[in-house]
């Protein structure tokens, strides 16, 4: 979006370790602010006086900060990005929401006498659209499972039911995309599982130089995708629409939690906190659903696709540099 706005954008990485970084800031038209965290308490200090430093530099030029908020930072558990988001969210000129969920939570944070107009700008699917692949009585109905391994706890919660209570098709398959750690910890627990009928697992290492390449290939393969979470559990209640929307993309039929941003896409998946019978419903009825998801498929994720998110990006730029100058 910058740049068919005509700008060159600069990407820096600030540490409070190299104070001469800030020589690099210069004098941009606007400032966006990307998603900025780390687990370790001492690197999370850098961060935060690095960057509120330009931060302070930048707002004292009159140049617009647009802060991206796609997690719930300024509640964080760390207490140097907790303060460092709820800093940036207060001085942010434009906030970007990649949903409403998310937009709630951070609302809190914004200077009371001059909120920061919020904008919802969705995350842009990574994936075409597919066909929905036929499912055959004699084949194994292949699941799949993908995300960061601080969303297995959810699936690990699930997969005693899941194991049994699947029966209306001949056997399964579930595939596992993730990193290897958290592969591990799934295949350990299925080895101390029954199950009602023949499951094989299939583990296959998250490739972060091969996106999103292989995440269309396993998505494509699959018959159904799920994503199960907590709806009690605050951190993940304003999960974005990314992994639902790419793997309707895909040709997946997508058993979802009934997270709120899940609930906005309603007519294309099946809402569940009953992994296993929703399974055993979404195959009895698995033509008739795929037939219908694939009339309003389109006109529904028409708001996910990478040329809105470019329109919208296009929008809150031109907006606040405009204003700059008001």
């Amino acid at each position: 979006a910058v740049i068919e706005m005509g700008f060159e954008p600069k990407l820096l990485n600030l540490r409070a370790e190299k104070p001469n970084c800030l020589q690099l800031l210069g004098k941009p038209s606007c400032c966006i602010v990307g998603k900025l965290s780390h687990p370790d308490e001492t690197f999370a200090q850098n961060i935060l006086l690095a960057n509120l430093a330009a931060i302070s530099i930048l707002k004292s030029q009159s140049i617009p900060i647009i802060v991206n908020y796609s997690d719930n930072l300024a509640a964080s558990s760390n207490s140097a990005v907790a303060s460092l988001y709820r800093s940036l969210l207060w001085h942010a000129d434009a906030v970007i929401y990649p949903c409403q969920a998310m937009q709630q939570l951070g609302n809190p944070w914004l200077t009371p006498n001059n909120p920061a107009q919020g904008w919802i700008i969705e995350d842009p699917w990574q994936v075409e659209a597919h066909p929905y692949r036929p499912l055959k009585p004699a084949e194994p109905c292949r699941i799949i499972w993908f995300g960061h391994s601080s969303n297995a706890q959810y699936l690990l919660k699930e997969l005693s039911k899941l194991l049994q209570s699947c029966r209306t098709h001949v056997s399964y398959e579930l595939t596992i995309l993730s990193d290897s750690g958290t592969q591990k910890r799934i295949e350990q627990q299925i080895q101390k599982l029954p199950y009602g009928k023949p499951w094989t697992l299939r583990c296959i290492s998250w490739d972060s130089k091969s996106q999103p390449k292989q995440l269309i290939q396993e998505l494509t393969r699959a018959h159904i995708a799920i994503i199960p979470s907590d709806i009690q559990d605050t951190r993940k209640l304003a999960a974005s629409h990314n992994r639902a929307v790419d793997a309707i993309q895909a040709g997946c039929m997508v058993i979802a939690s009934p997270l709120p941003s899940y609930k906005e896409l309603k007519k294309l998946l099946l809402l569940s906190e009953d992994f296993g019978e929703s399974i055993n419903t979404g195959i009895q009825q698995y033509s008739r659903l795929t037939s219908k998801w694939l009339t309003y498929r389109e006109s529904n994720l028409k708001r996910f696709s990478p040329s809105s998110n470019t329109v919208k990006w296009k929008n809150v730029i031109g907006n606040n540099i405009n204003n700059k100058y008001v």
